[in-house]
């Protein structure tokens, strides 16, 4: 066999190891759990891993009763949801961070950081990153969600509601 090819074959077994450990790192990469706790930034994980679970009961339990046109049931909820689909990035590839929380007697906000992918052609690709707020109240012992920059409907807190019920 010829230096070139045993450089070629060994150039060749390098990518092959490579594309194995790659494959394993992504496979044994802990699959992402709901919190047990009961701070906003559990709220907030919560529902946002709901949404992205397409759990839509488990979604609404999140959010504050208070809300003027909050969905009926879970079935409302994803009805409204594809009808806003621009505010829960549907069909988008991003990742959600929680960056902070504050806290002032019974009102919470959690500042979550998005990671949006965007592809171009087989190798091209771009990414955009950018915050919003998730706004919190105090209800009995349970912090619930009463509004957010993202992720929320904004006809939720309309009177006149999604228009989908």
């Amino acid at each position: 066999m010829a230096k070139s090819d045993r450089f070629l074959l060994l150039i060749v077994s390098g990518i092959v190891l490579l594309v194995i450990a790659s494959l394993i790192v992504s496979l044994r990469r802990p699959e992402a759990a709901y919190q047990s706790g009961t701070s906003p930034t559990d709220v907030v994980h919560n529902y946002l891993l709901a949404l992205s679970k397409e759990d839509f009961s488990r979604a609404l339990a999140q959010l504050d009763p208070a809300i003027d046109s909050l969905p009926e049931d879970s079935m409302a909820m994803q009805a409204d949801i594809q009808n806003n689909q621009w505010f829960f990035r549907i069909d988008q590839d991003h990742s959600l961070e929680i960056l902070s929380q504050e806290i002032q007697g019974k009102k919470a906000q959690v500042v979550v950081q998005e990671l949006q992918f965007y592809r171009n052609g087989l190798f091209g690709g771009s990414q955009s990153t950018s915050q919003f707020t998730v706004f919190l109240t105090l209800v009995g012992d349970r912090w619930k969600i009463s509004g957010s920059g993202a992720y929320f409907a904004d006809c939720w807190q309309s009177e006149s509601g999604c228009g989908g019920k």
